[in-house]
This record gives structure tokens, C-alpha cells and sequence, in this order.
């Protein structure tokens, strides 16, 4: 029996560095790459078109969009009946904004 043992023992030693490396020789297993579905890309809504005229309110907030951070005054000029929207820009100075009443368009910046 010790002779059994010996060479059993002596062919596990003689096999291990074999079934060890054999480990590392195995080719991994391909990978599948699957590709993700196209991303739908959604568009926002057309601005909708102003229903009538500007409101002072609105003359405020493009001015306030535009510089002015303090709203002092808004008025309609009488010569070409747009918004003439007065205030201090972020440095305290006064400013001084022309506003298209029917489209809201920036028409000059007076600083």
C-alpha cells in the first residue's frame, strides 16, 4: 500500500502544474456586444406666435433678459409706439432698453 500511496502521490504532484496552467491557457468566452436602440431625439414645440401686443409686464421681463436688473420704469413712446423700458444694469448704472411692441424684439440698448 505505500507504494500505491507514493505514486499516487508522486503522479498529483507530477499533474498539478499541468491542471494549473491549463487554467490560464482556456480562451474566455466571447463576449456578445449588443448595441442599444437609437435614442429618439423630440423636438420642442414651436413658440407660439403673441396673440396681440405686449403687455408692460412683458416689456419688463425681455429687459430683464437683457441687462436690466432693476426695473424702474416702462413706458409706450409716443413717436413709434414701442416700449422704452428704463433701469440699472448688475454695476448700478442706468440703462435704458427700446422694445418692438408687436414682436418683442430688442430694438436698441442704451446704456
Amino acid at each position: 500500500m505505500p507504494k500505491v500511496l507514493c505514486s499516487l502521490f508522486g503522479a498529483v504532484v507530477a499533474l498539478a502544474p499541468g491542471a494549473a496552467s491549463a487554467q490560464y491557457l482556456a480562451p474566455e468566452p466571447p463576449v456578445a456586444i449588443v448595441e442599444a436602440p437609437p435614442v429618439a431625439i423630440i423636438e420642442a414645440p414651436p413658440l407660439l406666435d403673441p396673440v396681440g401686443p405686449l403687455t408692460n409686464e412683458d416689456a419688463a421681463h425681455i429687459a430683464l433678459m437683457n441687462g436690466i436688473v432693476v426695473v424702474e420704469d416702462v413706458d409706450i413712446s409716443m413717436w413709434d409706439g414701442n416700449f422704452e423700458v428704463d433701469g440699472e444694469d448688475v454695476t448700478g448704472e442706468d440703462i435704458s432698453i427700446r422694445i418692438d411692441r408687436g414682436t418683442g424684439q430688442v430694438l436698441e440698448i442704451d446704456d
